[in-house]
């Protein structure tokens, strides 16, 4: 008999390709947002830093009206990003959505193959029956020829 082959097996490998791609896809996704949370936070502690600044210092005529553009600033900043990090968190949401498909069909096509395998083993099993079934009969007619003519 035939040894087991797959007959999805280049759909097989084709699809675990596309699952490959998309989870380095998603992985990149979920990079790209951690680096902007990194940005905000970042930012953030510089608005701190400046506002522990501006508490120390002495007045002076211009600086307050300075420090308080530059923390105007920095929160524009913030909200910029909290935006881009949204937008990334969407991202990640599309990505983890076509890697769930992905699996989906990852799992799909075991499933065939664990069929086609079975199928494929009982077939052989089958196929190994007769043969012994064919050969027991053999044996016993040979038996049964040599009990008659020697009686």
């Amino acid at each position: 008999m035939k040894p087991f082959r797959f007959r999805f097996e280049s759909v097989d490998r084709v699809r675990k390709i596309a699952l490959d791609e998309q989870r380095r896809a998603f992985y990149r996704a979920q990079s790209k947002v951690q680096e902007l949370v990194d940005e905000k936070n970042r930012l953030l502690q510089i608005l701190e830093g400046e506002v522990k600044r501006q508490r120390e210092v002495v007045r002076v005529d211009d600086l307050p009206e300075l420090s308080r553009n530059f923390k105007k600033q920095l929160r524009l900043k913030i909200d910029e990003q909290d935006a881009k990090i949204l937008t990334a968190k969407q991202a990640v949401y599309e990505q983890r959505k076509v890697l769930n498909q992905r699996l989906k069909d990852k799992r799909i096509m075991e499933i065939l193959r664990d069929k086609e395998r079975e199928k494929y083993n009982e077939e052989r099993d089958s196929a190994e029956t007769r043969e012994l079934d064919d050969a027991s009969a053999s044996i016993w007619i040979f038996r049964r020829r040599t009990e008659l003519s020697s009686s």
